[in-house]
């Protein structure tokens, strides 16, 4: 056989070979936590530290979650243990998944070591760090996260809000409020409002009443509202919104003989903000539903902070109306489910 015909053949038929073995490889399912939950099962020193080192080795957070959650049931003073010390590693990597798996693997010996990585460089491990004491709801960390909130970047800003928002305590809404009102960078901004909606804040802050209109301009607003809230609420929320607009009569509802033009023209930009706040709130027919009111409002929380800063521009000037709570919204998620099965 002439070698010289043969090889190419040869080199073809090991580089398809190659090709589809990868091809393969990459097709089949991850079975990480499938496995994790076998050794975390089966239990004992082996299964332990085969666990540590498939953490370590965990590319994805989904395997390095579900990898964490195994290692805390098989031995969580143990594995803790562990990831404090890898805490002191001179690899950035090791540091961030060690912070990342005790925000699963509590331990109040990790609080020290992680109040100590938020005072590192690298804003990924400040993050991690906050989380993770954030997830211990950490009273003596609550200072340090305030701080990294006001006075560090606005990529570290975020994650300290995002954190604090996880103590679920109403008593940071004022803060949360007021930087959600004025802070200027956008992420920052959204961060605190994001951390207004999670506690349900709308009932334990003050707002200044400065812009306040009277008694029954509000009362047309609230009118207003409630229409459009159902209009919303319905099976076919934009035909309905349209069909509200056209019956609210709106220019014969806030029209009085004796109301100043100024008055007037208030409360048709209050009537163009709620219809504005209608039309954003009908994204809510698109919100999978989680299987209960705290999970569909914790995997909304980008949306949901949409359309509740734009409640929060008409409260501005009508402090007294109400607009519907995510529970009223759950509803309308929880119905849209039922429809469907």
């Amino acid at each position: 056989m002439n070698i010289r015909i043969f090889l190419p053949h040869l080199l073809s038929f090991l580089l398809f070979g190659l090709l589809v073995t990868t091809a393969d490889a990459a097709s089949l399912p991850d079975n990480t936590c499938t496995k994790a939950a076998e050794l975390g099962k089966n239990g004992g020193k082996e299964a332990f530290t085969e666990l540590v080192s498939m953490y370590r080795q965990a590319e994805t957070r989904e395997n390095q979650w579900c990898i964490a959650e195994n290692l805390e049931a098989a031995d969580s003073a143990g594995a803790a243990a562990i990831f404090i010390g890898d805490l002191e590693s001179a690899d950035q990597q090791t540091r961030l998944k060690a912070a990342f798996a005790l925000r699963k693997i509590q331990s109040d010996k990790a609080v020290a070591p992680l109040q100590k990585a938020l005072q590192e460089k690298e804003s990924e491990m400040q993050c991690q760090a906050a989380y993770a004491l954030a997830a211990m709801r950490d009273e003596s960390s609550i200072t340090l996260l305030a701080d990294m909130a006001e006075k560090t970047t606005p990529e570290i800003g975020v994650c300290a809000l995002e954190a604090l928002s996880w103590y679920d305590d109403v008593g940071f809404c004022q803060d949360f409020f007021e930087i959600w009102l004025s802070q200027r960078d956008p992420a920052v901004r959204k961060a605190a409002g994001e951390g207004f909606v999670r506690i349900d804040c709308d009932k334990h802050v003050e707002r200044s009443g400065k812009y306040a209109l009277d008694s029954k301009s509000c009362g047309y607003t609230q009118f207003f509202i409630n229409t459009v809230k159902d209009a919303v609420a319905s099976d076919t929320p934009q035909q309905s919104l349209k069909e509200a607009f056209k019956k609210m009569k709106i220019k014969e509802t806030i029209v009085d003989k004796d109301t100043p033009d100024e008055i007037v023209k208030m409360r048709l930009n209050l009537v163009f903000a709620v219809m504005d706040w209608g039309e954003s709130a009908t994204v809510i027919h698109d919100f999978e539903n989680y299987g209960s009111l705290i999970q569909n409002k914790l995997n909304h929380l980008s949306e949901i902070e949409g359309f509740a800063l734009k409640e929060e521009f008409v409260k501005q000037f009508c402090p007294i109306i109400s607009f519907p709570d995510f529970s009223y919204w759950n509803t309308v998620i929880e119905k849209k489910n039922t429809s469907a099965n």
